[in-house]
């Protein structure tokens, strides 16, 4: 495996583990972030684009529902098995 390869792989690994890590272990910290975007793109909604775009976005409201960390806690869960998924695959199958 060449150099290059190598710094992809663990940079890739450390991307999906702190990700991951974030969603799991610091979940609050998640959902405020998401609830903030939000309300900033609500702000943004005097403008014509903004408010038909994301008024008609079907994910747009998830952030305030009440299974919202359930949701994020999960992901961080299906993050990390594909970050294992990939190591799996370039480690042992060669992949490159």
């Amino acid at each position: 495996m060449k150099i290059s390869g190598i710094i992809w792989l663990v940079s890739t690994s450390l991307g999906f583990g702190l990700t991951g890590w974030l969603c799991v272990f610091r979940t609050e910290t998640v959902v405020i972030w998401g609830r903030e975007g939000y309300e900033r793109r609500k702000m943004w909604e005097k403008n014509k684009f903004f408010r038909t775009f994301f008024r008609t976005d079907p994910i747009s409201k998830i952030v305030l529902k009440p299974w919202y960390r359930t949701y994020i806690r999960w992901m961080g869960i299906f993050i990390w098995l594909w970050a294992l998924m990939v190591l799996y695959l370039v480690v042992f199958h060669h992949f490159r």
